[in-house]
């Protein structure tokens, strides 16, 4: 994990545990450093990527998620994620094709990829490439 990562993580704990808008509005540059640090993070792993994926001109911005949540049909009403998540792939956060999810959280970050609701075509194509190649699934 990068050092200075640990600034996000940090803020991210205090925020689960003050999630509310003035809490929020009084740590706003803490909140922005966080910020800047994750997206940093994202970039450097899309860097990473580029000998292997072509992920287009696709930004850093494009692909990153807001911190502020949906409550208009939620039960929990609290106004911020106590995560910072972001989508990498050449269609950004509304890629229906081959992506990558990164979610860091405290005590709780992951990294998937994958295709999100494939079409009918993709499913057929997904599921004869691993019926060829079972072995390739198999767990470590």
């Amino acid at each position: 994990m990068p050092a200075d990562l640990q600034l996000t993580f940090d803020f991210l704990t205090d925020l689960r545990f003050n999630n509310n808008k003035t809490w929020f509005d009084e740590n706003r540059k803490q909140y922005e450093k966080a910020r800047t640090v994750f997206e940093n993070f994202i970039a450097d792993i899309m860097g990473r990527f580029k000998p292997v994926e072509d992920l287009g001109n696709t930004t850093v911005k494009e692909c990153a998620f807001r911190i502020n949540r949906d409550v208009r049909f939620s039960k929990d009403k609290t106004p911020y994620k106590a995560h910072m998540s972001a989508v990498i792939g050449k269609g950004r956060r509304k890629n229906m094709d081959r992506s990558y999810y990164v979610h860091i959280e405290p005590g709780a970050c992951m990294v998937a990829g994958g295709i999100y609701m494939p079409s009918s075509e993709q499913l057929k194509q997904i599921r004869a490439a691993i019926a060829l190649k079972p072995a390739k699934l198999a767990p470590y």
